[in-house]
């Protein structure tokens, strides 16, 4: 029998090999993935620009199993849920994940170097510390005025608890 703890270990070492695996591709169109790679079976994949310069790379190395921001917001989200050992609300959300993308440094495998999550995030994820720290926000309204997006949490009265 899986335990629970085995399971959760098996979403996150999922999540961080799909994350490692499609970072190599992402933003690429499916006729130019299909050109450069065929499909990507490896972590051990060459990233499409890493032989273009830092700047042009934003400071960021991906590919050879280097993970992203998606992998470092989950292992937050994880801390998270290990400082409150129940169901998260909004309230958690303004509180310990803020400080865990703002105030937590950590190593960042795509910039090389010891930093904030938040020095590697886009507009839609930094939505969140301005509007629970720099606005300082009711929780509930927190992923107001945000943009829709992939991976930044969201908080409103109907995704509250």
């Amino acid at each position: 029998m899986i335990t629970f703890a085995e399971r959760v270990k098996g979403v996150l070492y999922g999540t961080a090999f799909g994350d490692a695996m499609g970072a190599v591709v992402e933003k690429m169109p499916y006729g130019e993935i299909k050109a450069k790679y065929g499909r990507v079976e490896t972590t051990r994949t060459k990233w499409w620009k890493a032989d273009w310069p830092e700047e042009a790379r934003l400071g960021r190395m991906r590919g050879q199993g280097i993970v992203t921001d998606d992998t470092l917001m989950t292992l937050a989200l994880m801390n998270v849920y290990c400082t409150e050992r129940r169901h998260l609300d909004a309230y958690d959300l303004a509180c310990e994940f803020v400080k865990e993308i703002a105030f937590r440094p950590r190593y960042i495998p795509e910039l090389g170097k010891e930093a904030l999550i938040l020095d590697r995030l886009f507009y839609p994820e930094k939505h969140i510390f301005n509007r629970h720290v720099l606005a300082n926000c009711e929780p509930r309204e927190g992923g107001y005025g945000n943009m829709v997006n992939c991976g930044a949490p969201c908080t409103s009265p109907r995704s509250a608890s």
